[in-house]
């Protein structure tokens, strides 16, 4: 996505901050010129849909989102009571919290963020739904973690910026590609994958962001593996920042479900040996020792081996597809890269002995059942993103061997 352009005013962002004013004032904080010196918005002026359809046609001297201001709109206060509430709500961030970090060291890092017109009017469009939560919680999470590995102070004050706007990006995307329920299609997906690079390039070009804090926003996707998004970096080209955001993004995404989450995050990390910071990992292990266990109805037992059992067949069928592709196949770097993560994935349940699941009895299932479960949504949600990234790499075909590939190979994986 490096051809977005933060001088020029994105459509879905500016809708964001329409729809904000509809219960916030929001105004320009000084002229806004286009990039020929013309003014286009005097100082004082209040954001409309008028206003809107005027700014989107302009390439600008420098980007919006540094030229407003939005009155009663988030700030410090309600940054520390939020974060309140989410460290007595979710109890396994509370077991993070030790070895130097306590409740009143990460809050007093929180305290430092410096609400300047950029991040409040970020924090302003999220605080009315559950986005303000979730980056509430990468904050703290990413500082814990940060505090854990005896960070210093600046960097301590860059994760805890940088878990705050970590999802900046999305406000640029499609609304509707968001929504939870929808079934992307591949294309759909492409934009989704680049609101980490979008929220780097936003953030570069705002005032007072240090780089560091940019560079671990568009980092926090990534795995050290090479096999996370936009940009398959691997462990030697992600920042150290950006080692604890992708981490504290993962737990983000577990924390917040009542079941078991601590024993879930461990699994969700170990499943692929090598895919998360080793050093994080020991935190993390080492911090659920004391997690309460729970009980898995005979029912769901049932449920999640069936589900268990059809992944082996389907790895099995799209790596007949790959062995079987004719040679000299424009695609065969592809195909190659597909086969070594399907032999990847087919490692990982073998460490975990869930080949064997097919063998075990209802009564033999109980103990294993959150690792069952665990385990399959890690893996079947590795094969979702591998489909779509094959797609995306056979735009150049003919439609004809487009159809082929959805057929077999893509068939198996989705």
């Amino acid at each position: 996505m490096d051809e977005f352009d933060p001088n020029t005013v994105n459509t879905h962002y500016m809708q964001n901050v329409v729809d904000l004013s509809k219960s916030h004032d929001i105004v320009a904080a000084e002229d806004i010129y286009d990039a020929r010196g013309t003014k286009l918005v005097a100082k004082g002026t209040r954001v409309s849909e008028n206003l809107k359809e005027r700014l989107i046609r302009f390439k600008l001297e420098k980007p919006l989102e540094s030229s407003l201001n939005v009155e009663g709109g988030a700030n410090s206060q309600m940054l520390i009571e939020e974060a309140q509430i989410v460290l007595d709500e979710v109890a396994p961030l509370s077991m993070l919290l030790k070895s130097g970090a306590t409740k009143k060291s990460v809050l007093s890092t929180l305290k430092e963020v410096r609400f300047d017109r950029f991040n409040t009017l970020l924090l302003s469009m999220e605080k009315g739904g559950t986005g303000f939560r979730h980056a509430v919680l990468a904050a703290l999470t990413s500082v814990t973690l940060g505090m854990r590995l005896n960070l210093d102070t600046t960097a301590l004050h860059h994760l805890a910026l940088a878990g705050l706007l970590h999802d900046a990006g999305e406000l640029y995307i499609n609304p509707e590609y968001r929504n939870p329920s929808r079934q992307l299609t591949p294309e759909e997906w492409k934009h989704i994958a680049a609101h980490p690079r979008i929220g780097q390039l936003v953030t570069e070009a705002t005032q007072g962001i240090p780089r560091a804090v940019s560079i671990a926003i568009g980092e926090h996707h990534e795995r050290p593996n090479g096999f996370g998004y936009p940009r398959q970096l691997t462990v030697e080209n992600i920042s150290k920042l950006g080692r604890i955001l992708l981490m504290a993004e993962l737990l983000c995404g577990i924390f917040p479900k009542n079941d078991q989450p601590m024993e879930r995050s461990c699994l969700a990390i170990k499943v692929i040996p090598g895919e998360y910071p080793h050093d994080i990992v020991s935190l993390i292990t080492s911090s659920a020792e004391a997690a309460p266990a729970s009980f898995v109805d005979e029912e769901k037992q049932r449920e999640l081996m069936e589900c268990a059992r059809r992944i082996e067949p389907r790895m099995n069928a799209a790596l007949a597809h790959i062995e079987t592709a004719p040679p000299g196949n424009e695609n065969s770097a592809l195909m190659k890269m597909v086969r070594e993560r399907l032999l990847m994935l087919k490692r990982a349940m073998y460490s975990t002995g869930l080949y064997g699941c097919s063998e075990l009895q209802s009564q033999d299932a109980e103990g294993i059942a959150l690792e069952v479960d665990a385990v399959t949504y890690e893996i079947e949600w590795r094969l979702r993103e591998l489909s779509r990234q094959i797609t995306l790499n056979l735009a150049s075909l003919a439609k004809e061997e487009q159809r082929e590939y959805y057929r077999t190979l893509i068939a198996c994986l989705t």
